[in-house]
Formats: structure tokens, C-alpha cells, sequence
């Protein structure tokens, strides 16, 4: 992600709940804009199959959204 940042080519980290904090930090220690992390819920081994798809639908549009406004 560093790399392709550093090129110019936005990402964003997607992670559950319990991680965005940690996710945030290390993307401010490496002087990434915040909001570059989506988080989904948490734990998603443990969760049924609809409830999994139903956090990835759900995350579709934040991490669309940060992709494409961090383009312009």
C-alpha cells in the first residue's frame, strides 16, 4: 500500500472494528490521510455467510467513495 500510495494510486485498508484504531495510527505514522480506513464488523470468521455478505455490501460504498475522492 506504501508503494502504490506513494505513486499515486489511492487504497484504503478494510479491517474489522476491533483493528481500526490500530489501522488509523499506522496509517498516520505514515503520513497517509486519515479516512482511509473501512471497517467491517468483527469477527468475521465466526459470522454466518449472510451477515458476512451483508458487512462486504455494506462496505462497498465508503471504500468506493475514499477511492474515487482521493483520485482527484
Amino acid at each position: 500500500m506504501v508503494t502504490l500510495e506513494a505513486n499515486g494510486i489511492a487504497t484504503v485498508v478494510l479491517c474489522t472494528t476491533p483493528f481500526v484504531k490500530a489501522a488509523d495510527e499506522q496509517w498516520a505514522a505514515l503520513a497517509f490521510p486519515k479516512g482511509s480506513v473501512v471497517a467491517v464488523g468483527h469477527p468475521l470468521g465466526s459470522m454466518p455467510l449472510d451477515q458476512v455478505l451483508a458487512e462486504a455490501e455494506q462496505a462497498v460504498e465508503p471504500v468506493v467513495a475514499r477511492l474515487v475522492d482521493r483520485q482527484r
